[in-house]
């Protein structure tokens, strides 16, 4: 990094540090990972100094990189959050043989209404896919994706897997 752009971004982050990892801090999980997405924000400003020393206003371009880091880490997580319940798919099963229908019955009739207790049975106990389920419910098939995707979420949020 040559001088000019190290005095560049010095300047950029006393400018701007407090404002970012305010923002940071109110729209993650905590001081670690919002000063790890300030800090990416910062590296990626010295990565694109060349297009940033073009900007007209680079507070707002850190401001920018800053939301689509958030959103990213958003968007991992929430890809992480259902392939952790896919995962656990084989360990509900087991839960099932171990305790008895009973034992899992009980735990989910807390968390699902009726309807969602129906169509995690058919997705997750007896192996339907969201096409065949999607004919049952006469509704198409992304309906049942996103009706599913919600159920994993309520549930994992309830049992503190989230």
């Amino acid at each position: 990094m040559d001088a000019e752009v190290y005095k560049m971004i010095e300047e950029l982050f006393r400018e701007h540090y407090e404002r970012l990892i305010t923002y940071a801090l109110g729209m993650s999980s905590g001081k670690t990972v919002a000063e790890d997405l300030v800090q990416e924000t910062f590296f990626e400003a010295v990565r694109q100094a060349e297009l940033l020393r073009r900007y007209s206003n680079p507070g707002r371009w850190l401001m920018k990189t800053l939301r689509f880091k958030l959103w990213n880490l958003n968007r991992k997580a929430d890809r992480l959050a259902v392939v952790d319940l896919e995962e656990r798919r084989a360990e509900l099963l087991q839960m099932e043989e171990q305790y008895g229908m009973s034992e899992m019955e009980m735990m989910l009739g807390q968390i699902l209404n009726r309807h969602e207790r129906l169509l995690f049975d058919l997705y997750y106990i007896q192996g339907y896919s969201a096409a065949e389920m999607a004919k049952i419910e006469h509704t198409n098939e992304n309906s049942i994706k996103i009706k599913i995707f919600r159920l994993r979420k309520k549930i994992m949020e309830q049992l503190g897997i989230v």
